[in-house]
């Protein structure tokens, strides 16, 4: 609900910060996958704000935010900060202030201001060969971390995001991997899991990952340990892969993603995803663009045009 009157930043609080805050909890719900890193991107641009002189939303104009993006492009080339998030920077600014406001007449297009967003993929993912991912995981369990290797097998087997698969009701997920397919619904992006159907088709090095995180999660339904918050578990794997991916040449966990996506692109289509043939299609068009469709949808994506990021162009 849109705050009415004429108070200052249109009544959702004293300081820019803390209005942002509110409106995107109010409209985005606590549990919303996305709030945190909203806030976090709105905190900056109130810093900017408050910097800047301007302590009350009302006054924010588009003249303002494109003066922030050119600060952003600034940085931008002096290699102080990437395109792709600068791009989500602005894109929380517009999404702040059209819930503040009620209506989304401030905002500025991020293409415009730095220019379209390269989502292409040119270098194959690392996490490819599955022995080399199972050493990596094997090499964090032998230090006292089971929980965390079996988060890396889910990532890897279902293509999971770090918080799906740290979120994943086990005793379920192996319920209806007996049926074939598996739905992802808890730590979904944007809530993906529980308004939009998506499952994913279950294999049995799936089979395995699951039974292995039965195995390890001891009391709780997920593999988060009782005694820590998630990013506290979070932070554990992040700190578990960063010591075993520079003994087995891996890289990012997001890289598991991107493996996944390329499996299932071969088994879609019969041929590699682009990637491996230096861009080219070697599928047919209606193919192709089968399995983009299939994948965006096990991926948790609304768009086929972000698949370019997993598994190469569409030359």
């Amino acid at each position: 609900m849109r705050k009415t009157g004429g108070k200052k930043n249109y009544g959702w609080g004293s300081k820019a910060g803390y209005a942002g805050i509110m409106a995107l909890k109010h409209h985005l719900g606590q549990k919303h996958g996305s709030l945190r890193s909203h806030i976090y991107r709105w905190t900056i641009f109130a810093r900017y704000l408050n910097e800047s002189g301007l302590r009350d939303t009302r006054l924010v104009t588009t003249d303002t935010l494109l003066a922030y993006a050119m600060t952003l492009q600034t940085r931008i080339e002096a290699g102080q900060l990437s395109r792709s998030y600068a791009v989500n920077l602005i894109s929380t600014v517009n999404v702040t202030m059209s819930l503040l406001r009620g209506e989304s007449s401030i905002r500025i297009s991020p293409k415009l201001i730095l220019g379209p967003r390269t989502r292409i993929r040119t270098t194959p993912p690392a996490g490819m060969n599955r022995a080399i991912v199972a050493a990596a995981a094997q090499y964090i369990a032998d230090r006292t971390a089971p929980k965390e290797a079996s988060v890396i097998h889910l990532a890897r087997e279902a293509g999971l995001r770090l918080r799906e698969a740290c979120l994943m009701d086990i005793d379920e997920a192996l319920i209806q991997a007996e049926r074939g397919k598996m739905r992802i619904i808890r730590g979904t992006k944007g809530g993906y899991g529980r308004n939009m159907q998506r499952w994913i088709p279950v294999r049995d090095s799936l089979i395995d990952a699951l039974r292995r995180a039965n195995e390890v999660r001891g009391e709780s339904k997920c593999l988060v340990p009782p005694n820590k918050t998630l990013k506290q578990f979070t932070d554990s794997v992040h700190y578990f892969w960063n010591l075993a991916r520079t003994n087995y040449d891996l890289r990012k966990i997001h890289d598991l993603r991107a493996a996944y996506a390329c499996d299932r692109y071969q088994q879609i289509t019969g041929y590699p995803a682009p990637v491996f043939s230096k861009g080219k299609v070697l599928a047919t068009q209606s193919a192709d663009l089968r399995a983009r469709e299939i994948i965006s949808a096990e991926l948790g994506h609304r768009r086929i045009d972000i698949i370019g990021a997993y598994i190469g162009g569409r030359s």
